[in-house]
């Protein structure tokens, strides 16, 4: 399949690329690339399941609730976890959106940690809001190379479909709301002391 690679915002030292299928125009997914650097601290103890949880922690505005089936404490090389998000584009009809995902991480050496993520039914054990749906697509890769304790490279490669419903101008919407999430992190982990 071609695809076709296009520029949303490269504002704040954060790209974001939308990659559109040439043979099917509604097959869209997004990739975001930013460097992260912090000389106060080794960045290689920031890189594991605990930033998932730092990433709802400063994004209160648009995550509701995050509850983690397999939790990132366990010690196993996946996580299992639904994230809600906040309701938006209700002027649309667009209802609150949900994902429960599997994450499993694959260390490739010291430097190099991979986060691959595939949506899954959400178990009915676990309480999803009222009136809250599944997203229509939700598969991640989070790629992160650390050059030396204080540098680090961040790749993130996700398919991100909020409604098969929404209008043609909101497509790039998940991925402005993703960069928005990855700026928040980025910025936070570059500020810690």
């Amino acid at each position: 399949m071609a695809y076709s690679n296009n520029v949303i915002c490269n504002k704040h030292d954060v790209l974001l690329g939308m990659v559109k299928s040439k043979d099917n125009e509604d097959d869209v997914s997004f990739t975001l690339e930013f460097d992260l650097y912090n000389n106060k601290i080794d960045l290689h103890n920031v890189v594991g399941f605990k930033l998932y949880e730092l990433i709802n922690a400063v994004n209160k505005d648009i995550i509701d609730d995050v509850i983690f089936s397999t939790h990132p404490n366990e010690g196993k090389d996946y996580i299992e976890s639904l994230v809600v998000l906040k309701r938006f584009g209700a002027e649309f009809g667009i209802p609150q959106k949900y994902i429960y995902s599997k994450t499993q991480m694959f260390v490739d050496n010291k430097d190099k940690v991979r986060f691959v993520a595939e949506q899954l039914e959400c178990p009915e054990n676990i309480k999803v809001p009222n009136n809250c749906q599944p997203v229509s697509c939700g598969t991640s890769t989070l790629e992160i190379s650390v050059a030396n304790n204080s540098s680090a490279k961040v790749v993130y490669n996700f398919d991100l479909k909020l409604d098969d419903d929404v209008p043609k101008y909101m497509e790039k919407m998940p991925g402005l709301l993703m960069k928005k999430m990855f700026l928040r992190l980025k910025s936070f982990i570059e500020n810690l002391a």
